[in-house]
């Protein structure tokens, strides 16, 4: 939501949002694949993947197989509590609440969640919180890395975006930005730069 890819948190299929509280909000369950050689029939050849991994009918590894789930569930304590929480916008009420609350942690802001950002991305992701930047006609990020993944990395040695070089990563950063017509700062997300 804040880069635009969605409307709100449940907009973007791969949200850890859409993982939680899953029944309680009547999202079908979703096929659970547990055997290792259909996991392995739907990921590059040679993968190497924990035993307790499990995949979706989609092809997508479960977040439960890597993410704590239920402990984020016992969070939010209820399905309620969850959704208030994720159509809540950032705000400075929502800062002081947090520091009134019993925790010797720093309050948790966008700065924090995305730390390394600047003064002028953060304004752009707040204001992207209101959903006045998303637009259907854009491609997602999932989008672009498919683009990445299918059609412009064959063009180097490696098999992803992280087993290839910084000078590797600048061309692909150069055709995404030309001949895609996408912007700086969704090239960099996909390219991890």
């Amino acid at each position: 939501m804040h880069h635009a890819q969605s409307n709100t948190p449940f907009g973007y299929e791969a949200s850890t949002a859409n993982s939680l509280f899953r029944e309680d909000l009547g999202k079908t369950p979703l096929k659970r694949i547990t055997s290792r050689s259909e996991i392995a029939a739907s990921l590059p050849r040679f993968s190497v993947f924990p035993d307790h991994f499990v995949m979706d009918e989609h092809g997508m590894l479960m977040r439960d197989s890597f993410e704590e789930v239920q402990r984020v569930e016992l969070y939010y304590k209820t399905p309620r509590s969850f959704l208030f929480q994720m159509n809540r916008l950032s705000s400075e009420e929502w800062q002081k609440e947090q520091m009134q609350d019993d925790s010797s942690a720093p309050p948790i802001t966008l700065a924090t969640i995305e730390p390394g950002s600047d003064e002028k991305s953060l304004t752009a992701w707040l204001s992207n919180e209101k959903s006045y930047q998303f637009r259907k006609d854009r491609k997602l990020d999932i989008d672009v890395c498919k683009i990445i993944d299918r059609d412009l990395i064959c063009r180097y040695p490696g098999k992803s975006v992280y087993q290839i070089d910084s000078e590797q990563k600048a061309r692909l950063a150069n055709i995404l930005q030309h001949d895609y017509h996408l912007p700086i700062s969704q090239i960099r997300r996909c390219l991890a730069l």
